[in-house]
């Protein structure tokens, strides 16, 4: 393996100074995070039907649970 083709881990003020520029992988990441849209809280129907769901999944498992025993 040639020496110059190996990757170095960047020292923490090298990662400081390319935060401080917006440079590198944590600007992309920055940008990803900004341009999620924003998610309407879960209304009170829903959280029913997902606990409904839960509910169903334990009574299923514990049911599988009691025939293998």
């Amino acid at each position: 393996m040639d020496p110059k083709d190996s990757w170095i881990c960047p020292n923490d003020r090298e990662l400081t100074l390319r935060a401080r520029l917006d440079t590198g992988w944590s600007v992309k990441s920055n940008q990803i995070q900004n341009n999620t849209p924003k998610v309407d809280p879960i209304n009170d129907c829903e959280q029913k039907m997902i606990l409904k769901v839960i509910n169903k999944a334990k009574q299923m498992e514990k049911m599988e649970k009691d025939r293998i025993k």
